[in-house]
């Protein structure tokens, strides 16, 4: 079993701090689905449009817990994730 993790920050919401790397996890996500038939299921792919919290530094912190504890609990051969955004990132959400 493989399990993914995509986050993707534009900072839409932040004032004077605009970037356009949401569209980057979507064509990352969708050349992985067709090259490689593999699953991605939309709830391991985090954007700040859709969701504040879950790309907040809280919200990455407890992304990753889960996966940590998931790998404990299921049979999974690989795990890769995936940052789009810069180094200012969540913490200052």
């Amino acid at each position: 079993m493989n399990k993914f993790l995509f986050l993707g920050l534009n900072y839409k919401h932040i004032e004077n701090r605009h970037i356009d790397t949401i569209s980057n996890v979507h064509k990352l996500t969708d050349y992985i689905k067709t090259s490689y038939n593999l699953s991605i299921e939309e709830e391991n792919i985090i954007t700040d449009n859709k969701d504040k919290y879950r790309t907040s530094y809280q919200g990455i912190l407890l992304e990753l817990h889960k996966l940590a504890l998931e790998t404990w609990n299921k049979q999974i051969d690989n795990i890769f994730i995936y940052f789009t955004g810069d180094s200012i990132t969540p913490f200052n959400i």
